[in-house]
This record gives structure tokens, sequence and C-alpha cells, in this order.
């Protein structure tokens, strides 16, 4: 079984160790080693995590590993009017692009049509 670690953990010496947590109840995390038998077992004091030997470590879970996505813009939105005419076309004629047949070209009149309302 190919497992992906979702933690780290860092002791205070610097050794770090990725791990599954296992389990997480009242303050007391579970987290099976990668590539070890061993489960290490952490609890929270105070908003501190302590390892099984008295030590505080820092734990950093995979989802503050991953890197943020940037936001979508408006203009990561827009398409070229040809685009814009030809699904306008779509969504007004209820019909798929399979039952259109061939593309069609786009006359210059059309690519300038907006629509107040659509249903």
């Amino acid at each position: 079984m190919d497992l992906e670690a979702n933690m780290i953990i860092t002791y205070q010496n610097g050794r770090t160790v990725e791990g599954i947590i296992v389990s997480e109840d009242h303050g007391t995390m579970r987290i099976a080693v990668i590539g070890s038998d061993d489960v290490v077992e952490l609890v929270n004091l105070s908003g501190h995590w302590i390892s099984e030997d008295s030590q505080p470590v820092e734990i950093q879970s995979s989802w503050d590993r991953s890197p943020r996505k940037e936001m979508v813009s408006e203009t990561d939105c827009i398409c070229p009017k040809e685009t814009a005419a030809r699904l306008i076309r779509l969504l007004l004629s209820g019909s798929d692009e399979d039952e259109l047949g061939a593309v069609h070209s786009v006359l210059p009149w059309q690519v300038g049509i907006s629509y107040a309302h659509v249903v």
C-alpha cells in the first residue's frame, strides 16, 4: 500500500519524520510514522504539541504545505468574441455541438450581439 504523508513532525533537535494521522481525540494525536512500525503519540498542552518523551514538537499538516492557488481574475475568464458567440448560439439553440454538426462561421454582426435576458 502506497501511503502519502499528511503530517510532518519536527523535533527540537531538527529531526523530522513524516506520518499519517491515525487518530485525534481530546488533545491527543496518534501518528503512524512512515518507514517505521512505531506510532507516535502527541499531546496538546496549552496549544503546544508535546511528544511522548515530554519534548515540544512542531507539527505541519500537508494542507498547510500546499501552495496557495492564485485567485481567478475577470481577465482569466474572458474568451475571444468568436468563442463567446459560438457558446451563446449553443446555449440559445438548446443543442449540443454534436447536433449542430460542422462549425458555422461567425458573422461580424453576430459577435456584437448582447443579450439582456437569458433564461
